[in-house]
C-alpha cells in the first residue's frame, strides 16, 4: 500500500517544498500537525498597504460612531449602566442573572460609566467605543488575512471594506450596544496567529476572546487537530482557558452560588429561532395559537416542551458531526469555523440578534459569496427585531409577558435568516464544495 506524502496527509498547500520535506521525513509526527507557512517577504504590508488597511478602519469608525452618536440603541445599554454601576458600588452584579458570561466586560461598563460621571458624554455612546474599536480591528485583520493570501492591495482593502459597511456589524455595534466584536476581534487574531506558527500568542488572543464570551471555545475542537502533538495541544487549551478562568476565580471565591448558577445554568432565549418557531407558525396555521412574546418552555405545547428538553442535546449532536466531518475531510480553517458557526445557527433553539455577527468576519476573510445573502435577511432581521421586538427596546419596565402578535412577527422574520443558515451549513460542509479561490489559510 502506497504511503501518503506529507502533502496529501496534511493538504498543504503548495510552496512549502522545505515544510513538506521536513514533515514527510519525520514519521513521528503526529498525522495531525498541520504545517503553516512563514509569511513570505511578499505577505508582509508595505506602507501602502497599511494606508489602505488604516483608511478602510477609519470608514468602520465613522460608519458606527454615526448611529451610536445619534441613536441610545437597545434594552442592553439599560442592563449596561445597571452592572457597570453595580461594580462601582461592590454589589453582586451576578446575582441580578444579567450578565451570563465572564467579568471582563463589566469592567467597560463601569470605565463607561465613571467617564460618563466626569464628563457628561452620553453613556449610550460611551459603552459602543469599545466593541467600534474591536471593529476596526478586525477590518485590519481581514486586509491581512486576504493579502496574506497574495492577492493585491485594493483586493485586500475590498473584503475588509466588506465587513467595514456590513449592515449586520454596523447595527449589533453601533446601534444594539452588545459587545461581540471584543469577543471577536482576538478570536480572528488567534485564527490569523495560529497560521503564522505563533502558537503561544494565538492561545492567548483567543483566551482574550473567552474573557469576554465562552463562545470562542467552540473552535478548539477546530484549532487543536492542526496543532503538532498533544503536549502542544494541551499548552494551547490551558492557555486558552486561562484568562477568564483566573479572571472569574475572585468573584466565583465571593458569589460561588451565584457565578455557578449564571454559568452552568444560562441558556440563551428559547422559542425565538429555529425549530421552535417552525413550530410555532405550524400551531398558528393550524389552530390560531399566538406564541407568548417570551415563550415559558414549561408552558408551552407538549411538541414545544419536547423541543426544549432535545435543544442542547440537538445542537452537541449537530456541532460535533460538523467537526468530525471537518477533521474527516481536512477543512481549511476559516471554512471550518464559519461551517461552525453556520451548523450552531441552524442547530440551536436559544437566540439572541447579536449571534448574527460571529460568522461575518470569518467569511469576509475568506471571500465567501454566501455573505450577502446572510447579510441580506440578516439586516431585515434586526431591523424587524429592533423595530417590535419588546426585548430589545429600552422600556423602563418589561411588559407582563403573554400572547404577542407584534413579536410574532419578529419570530417569525427570524426563518428567512435560519434557512440561508442552513443552506450555508450545507455548502460548507459537504465533500465536493467549492473552496473560494482567495483562501486565506490552508489545513
Amino acid at each position: 500500500m502506497r504511503q501518503p506524502t506529507a502533502k496529501m496527509r496534511l493538504g498543504q498547500p503548495p510552496g512549502c517544498a522545505a515544510v513538506s520535506h521536513c514533515l514527510a521525513t519525520c514519521p513521528s509526527l503526529d498525522i495531525l500537525t498541520v504545517a503553516h507557512p512563514e509569511p513570505s517577504a511578499q505577505a508582509r504590508p508595505g506602507p501602502a498597504a497599511w494606508r489602505w488597511a488604516a483608511a478602510v478602519a477609519l470608514v468602520a469608525v465613522v460608519a458606527r460612531l454615526v448611529p451610536a452618536v445619534l441613536a441610545y440603541g437597545t434594552s442592553d445599554v439599560m442592563t449596561w449602566e445597571l452592572l457597570g454601576r453595580m461594580l462601582l458600588s461592590g454589589e453582586n452584579f451576578y446575582a441580578t442573572q444579567l450578565h451570563n458570561w465572564p467579568v471582563l466586560w463589566i469592567y467597560f461598563c463601569a470605565a463607561a460609566a465613571l467617564i460618563h460621571d466626569a464628563t457628561g458624554l452620553p453613556f449610550f455612546t460611551l459603552i459602543k467605543l469599545p466593541p467600534i474599536a474591536a471593529d476596526a480591528a478586525m477590518t485590519i485583520l481581514v486586509f491581512r488575512f486576504v493579502a496574506r493570501a497574495g492577492l493585491s492591495a485594493r483586493a485586500s482593502a475590498a473584503s475588509a471594506l466588506a465587513y467595514a459597511l456590513n449592515p449586520v456589524s454596523i447595527l449589533i455595534s453601533g446601534y444594539h450596544g452588545q459587545f461581540d466584536s471584543l469577543m471577536l476581534a482576538p478570536t480572528l487574531l488567534a485564527v490569523y496567529l495560529l497560521g503564522t506558527r505563533r502558537t503561544a500568542l494565538s492561545a492567548l488572543a483567543l483566551g482574550i476572546g473567552i474573557w469576554f464570551k465562552p463562545v470562542p471555545s467552540l473552535l478548539l475542537p477546530i484549532l487543536l487537530p492542526r496543532l503538532a502533538s498533544w503536549r502542544e495541544r494541551a499548552v494551547f487549551t490551558v492557555l486558552a482557558l486561562a484568562p477568564a478562568t483566573l479572571g472569574t476565580l475572585p468573584y466565583f471565591v465571593h458569589w460561588p452560588l451565584d457565578v455557578a448558577t449564571n454559568f452552568l445554568g444560562y441558556s440563551s432565549w428559547f422559542g425565538q429561532w429555529g425549530l421552535p418557531v417552525v413550530w410555532m407558525v405550524v400551531e398558528y396555521l393550524r389552530d390560531g395559537t399566538v406564541p407568548w412574546w417570551l415563550p415559558d418552555p414549561d408552558y408551552v405545547s407538549a411538541p414545544l416542551h419536547m423541543l426544549y428538553l432535545a435543544s442542547r442535546t440537538l445542537l452537541l449532536s449537530a456541532l460535533g458531526a460538523s467537526w468530525w466531518l471537518i477533521y474527516r475531510q481536512r477543512v481549511e480553517l476559516l471554512r471550518a469555523i464559519s461551517a461552525s458557526f453556520a451548523v450552531f445557527y441552524v442547530a440551536t433553539s436559544g437566540f439572541g440578534v447579536q449571534y448574527l455577527l460571529w460568522i461575518v468576519p470569518f467569511a469576509c476573510a475568506r471571500r465567501d459569496r454566501w455573505l450577502w445573502i446572510f447579510t441580506l435577511f440578516g439586516t431585515i432581521l434586526l431591523l424587524v427585531a429592533y423595530s417590535l421586538g419588546l426585548v430589545y427596546l429600552p422600556l423602563d419596565a418589561v411588559p407582563d409577558n403573554g400572547p404577542s402578535r407584534r413579536e410574532f412577527v419578529v419570530k417569525v422574520a427570524t426563518l428567512p435568516t435560519w434557512i440561508v443558515c442552513g443552506v450555508w451549513a450545507w455548502s460548507l460542509l459537504r465533500g465536493n464544495g467549492h473552496y473560494n479561490r482567495a483562501r486565506t489559510e490552508q489545513s
